[in-house]
């Protein structure tokens, strides 16, 4: 089986007057080849990341090292950089809040810390609409 990835949950729901974004993500054969990533809509022109949690559930790696981005197989560094999540873990539990204007879709490389495609990766991340 190729590289997969399963949208478990995509909501947007309102808080305090705000519009929040809840995405869940299931990967399988995952690796830390530029082709696995998954992308989902982003409904917000601004948008906030105020929670990023991904969970390394299966697989010979060790570690996993997230990173968002604009456009499918973007670098680090560059304009479509969202932001390069600092910690590498099996659990990353980030609340480090990433400000970022979108062009209607995030891309998500989980990148695994070794080439094996055996990888299974769940990963969930909130949204706030707006810079704040």
């Amino acid at each position: 089986m190729a590289y997969a990835a399963v949208e478990n949950n995509h909501e947007i729901r309102v808080h305090s007057g705000r519009r929040y974004l809840y995405v869940k993500v299931s990967e399988t054969e995952a690796s830390s080849a530029a082709g696995a990533e998954f992308s989902f809509k982003m409904p917000f022109t601004e948008a906030t990341l105020v929670k990023y949690k991904a969970t390394l559930t299966a697989g010979t790696g060790t570690t996993i090292n997230p990173k968002l981005g604009k456009a499918t197989g973007w670098t680090a560094s560059t304009q479509n950089d969202i932001g390069t999540n600092s910690t590498t873990a099996a659990h990353i539990d980030d609340e480090s809040k990433v400000t970022f204007y979108s062009a209607g879709v995030v891309f998500v490389h989980s990148q695994a810390n070794n080439a094996a495609t055996n990888h299974s990766i769940t990963t969930e991340m909130i949204f706030i609409e707006g810079l704040i």
